[in-house]
């Protein structure tokens, strides 16, 4: 995503990160990732819940489909792969708002690793 802001600038959208994780590993988040956007903290998780975002299985969380996935962009983006926390299980995914307040997209993800790509998003967004 951050690699992206360019993209998300030029469609004049903020891009908002929701976590369930404690505020101080959001902040820790924020400041290794050099995220630049806001990091909202949601413990109850009401967003996941009103979003119909799930917990997933142990075997879409830990079996060989996500290690293959993680293994390709490890390679692709020399990333390293994600700590888990707080709860491995709670699946994420991707809203897009308009500044009205009309919600337009809900990806709620399968697997930890099932979402748009940010040119997706940007495309979306483009369209609005």
């Amino acid at each position: 995503m951050q690699q992206s802001k360019t993209g998300f600038d030029e469609v004049d959208a903020v891009v908002a990160a929701v976590s369930f994780e404690t505020m101080s590993r959001t902040e820790k988040y924020a400041e290794e990732s050099n995220w630049p956007w806001p990091l909202l903290v949601d413990r109850r998780r009401n967003a996941y819940q009103g979003f119909a975002m799930t917990r997933g299985s142990s075997w879409k969380i830990l079996g060989p489909q996500l290690w293959w996935s993680y293994l390709k962009i490890l390679v692709k983006h020399r990333m390293r792969v994600p700590t888990m926390h707080d709860d491995a299980f709670q699946l994420g995914g991707d809203v897009l708002i308009d500044r009205q307040g009309v919600v337009h997209t809900i990806h709620a993800s399968e697997t930890p690793v099932d979402r748009p790509t940010a040119s997706e998003l940007i495309d979306l967004l483009g369209s609005l």
